[in-house]
């Protein structure tokens, strides 16, 4: 009951309702490019993509999430990994700024794509003007009454791994749950919760 647990991919959902919250606010406007919060991608491949790409998992990038593959950089700048020979990137926002143009355009089909999230952090972190681990706390944790403090994992420059690096009681998640089938509860915006039903579908459909 007590212990933090690793949830990997289910932070992403963490964030994309905090970003639902900062949207409400009037903080972030989902149809913004995303070198407007994040100018040091603008010569990656996340030029001309939007939050809502990044979002929905349709942002045109050349990475490809094998974890077989040439995946361990990107761990490395993470934090997962210790750096080794090679290492290209120390920081998530090192490793960003490497990935290049898909050869289809942003919004065509789902890619699903770790460091869209870990962009999408940084984002909100600049949208909502304090670490994500604060805002996570304050307009997410605390407002659903949450029993116990999480824990945000971050890459050797402080960065949060919102990707894959929130850690929470299972107790917990189940009121993150509980809260998103209750429509927010005042918490989370109602119509950001419709509009996550929605999707993209013609876009999955090409992924």
């Amino acid at each position: 009951p007590r212990t933090l647990h690793l949830s990997q991919s289910v932070g992403k959902s963490v964030l994309g309702l905090l970003v639902g919250i900062l949207v409400g606010q009037g903080k972030l406007d989902v149809g913004e490019p995303v070198t407007d919060r994040v100018p040091e991608v603008a010569g990656s491949g996340y030029a001309g993509a939007t939050v809502q790409h990044v979002l929905d998992m349709t942002a045109g990038i050349g990475f490809v999430e094998d974890y077989e593959g040439d995946f361990w950089r990107y761990d490395i700048a993470c934090g997962w990994h210790p750096p080794v020979p090679g290492a290209d990137a120390e920081t998530i926002l090192d490793y960003l700024p490497t990935i290049g143009p898909a050869d289809w355009q942003h919004g065509e089909r789902f890619h699903y794509a770790t460091p869209n999230t870990d962009l999408l952090g940084l984002i909100a972190e600049r949208a909502g003007g304090a670490p994500l681990a604060t805002l996570i706390a304050d307009e997410l944790w605390a407002p659903m009454g949450a029993e116990r403090a999480a824990e945000l994992t971050v890459d050797p420059a402080g960065t949060a791994a919102i990707g894959g690096g929130f850690c929470a009681t299972l107790r917990d998640y189940a009121r993150l749950g509980a809260l998103v089938a209750a429509g927010g509860r005042a918490v989370i915006p109602s119509a950001w919760l419709v509009r996550l039903g929605a999707g993209d579908a013609a876009a999955f459909s090409r992924g």
